[in-house]
């Protein structure tokens, strides 16, 4: 059976906290049946080749792995390369100012979320402006030293977990995989 090359997000974690170390990120994909399998960075990005038909499978476990390291619910959200090379990451974020972003962001979600765009917060300090199926995109500015935060905004908007990267850091871990 064919296999594609995917990137898992997983939220909220940091290798080298909480008993997560680079190898049993790795291993609890490498269990369950995932191919060459690369950790990126230190928050949580790993890319793999699996089959499309059994990611609902792979999720499911690496969860429950990820349960067992860190003692608490940590939702994994899966793209594959394709995907996120046609979302044109960069593409999304033209005719924005750029003189007061401080972020970039895209934040993967379970279900396509439904709401009106455009929502700011209340600060002032995020724009989410964008949707494309389950992925969302925002900018964060500062406003009094600190940046605004799409994953509280997008996951009480939306009932569902949330993980949100700089748009910089996936694009890093593209290109290495490419």
């Amino acid at each position: 059976m064919d296999t594609k090359t995917y990137i898992a997000f997983i939220r909220n974690v940091m290798q080298g906290r909480q008993g997560l170390t680079k190898e049993n990120l790795k291993d609890s994909f490498v269990k369950n049946g995932a191919l060459n399998v690369f950790t990126h960075f230190t928050t949580g990005n790993v890319s793999f080749q699996f089959r499309e038909n059994e990611l609902p499978y792979l999720k499911q476990h690496v969860e429950k792995e990820l349960f067992l390291i860190l003692g608490r619910e940590t939702p994994i959200f899966i793209r594959s390369l394709n995907e996120l090379q046609a979302l044109n990451l960069l593409e999304a974020f033209q005719g924005k100012n750029t003189s007061d972003i401080h972020e970039r962001c895209i934040t993967f979600l379970d279900k396509t979320p439904i709401f009106e765009l455009p929502k700011q917060s209340k600060r002032q300090d995020l724009e989410v402006f964008k949707i494309v199926a389950k992925n969302v995109f925002s900018i964060t500015r500062l406003i009094n030293k600190r940046a605004g935060s799409p994953n509280k905004l997008l996951e009480k908007l939306t009932g569902q977990s949330a993980s949100t990267r700089n748009i910089n850091t996936v694009l890093r871990v593209i290109e290495k995989i490419k």
